[in-house]
């Protein structure tokens, strides 16, 4: 095994929380665990927390009872494909590849939130302005039917990990990440302070 496998399965064994970039590595690494531990000899063993971050944090939506507040997939796409269609109908910017724009614009909607950055008071183009629009418009649907959008979930489960809501892992592992978002380096924060 590579020495980094090595340490993810022996931290599993241990008990820790292994949250991995995407489903893939982390079925990757239950295979390797469940390899691990039959190499071992042994027939039963404790299933390993060893999941995708995106998981963890549907988990957690569960825990708390807010799972049904999420809106992501298709019916967010389909949401925004709504705002845009009923911002353009019958204007020059009426949009020939609407689902395509709606992806876009869900996803730098997703990014920005993510990074904490806004574009209110910045100088736009007209593009950038059309898609304030709808991002103001996606917004205030969301907070009028209690939708939460799935680049919100990090900031959620971290502030019930601060209040005591939501357990804290004794041992938190990262694998396959490029690079931390914001919302993953404060639940590393968090889990360091407590």
């Amino acid at each position: 095994m590579t020495n980094a496998r090595t340490r993810l399965i022996q931290a599993a064994a241990d008990g820790a929380l292994i949250l991995t970039s995407n489903k893939r590595l982390a079925r990757y690494l239950r295979s390797a665990y469940d390899s691990e531990m039959q190499q071992q000899g042994k027939s039963v063993w404790q299933t390993p927390q060893i999941v995708s971050l995106d998981g963890w944090l549907r988990q957690g939506l569960v825990t708390l009872g807010k799972s049904w507040r999420l809106l992501d997939g298709f019916p967010a796409v389909r949401l925004w494909e709504e705002i845009i269609e009923g911002d353009s109908a019958g204007s020059e910017l009426e949009l020939l590849q609407l689902p395509a724009t709606a992806r876009r614009a869900l996803e730098a909607h997703q990014l920005l939130t993510e990074y904490g950055c806004q574009l209110d008071g910045q100088p736009l183009t007209e593009d950038q302005q059309a898609f304030l629009r709808w991002q103001h418009k996606y917004q205030a649907l969301c907070q009028r039917h209690q939708w939460l959008d799935s680049s919100e979930v990090p900031g959620l489960i971290v502030d019930a990990i601060r209040a005591g809501t939501l357990a804290v892992p004794r041992q938190l592992l990262l694998a396959g990440f490029d690079q931390l978002s914001p919302g993953l380096q404060s639940l590393q924060r968090i889990v360091e302070q407590q």
